[in-house]
């Protein structure tokens, strides 16, 4: 199904991105529903196979994992929904 080619605001196109499932919804308005799903995954997957790993004396990576995610997300969002809005 296209999308309509409109402008979309920036910054609540970076507030949506930080929500949970709502970023999915932000990346199709975009058209870059695809990559936002393999970047969570791959993150999903990171955190999943850090708790199979972890031992007691690891540190808590899988947070900073989560924390990276988050502050990507906005950054990759307002790159890509800049882009999109030049077309």
């Amino acid at each position: 199904m296209p999308i309509k080619q409109e402008k979309y605001s920036v910054k609540i196109q970076m507030i949506l991105s930080v929500i949970p499932f709502v970023n999915l919804w932000a990346a199709y308005r975009i058209e870059k529903l695809r990559l936002c799903l393999v970047i969570q995954l791959s993150f999903g997957l990171l955190v999943v196979l850090w708790y199979f790993i972890e031992t007691s004396g690891s540190p808590k990576v899988d947070v900073w994992i989560i924390i990276i995610e988050f502050v990507t997300s906005p950054v990759w969002m307002r790159y890509f929904t800049i882009k999109w809005n030049e077309k």
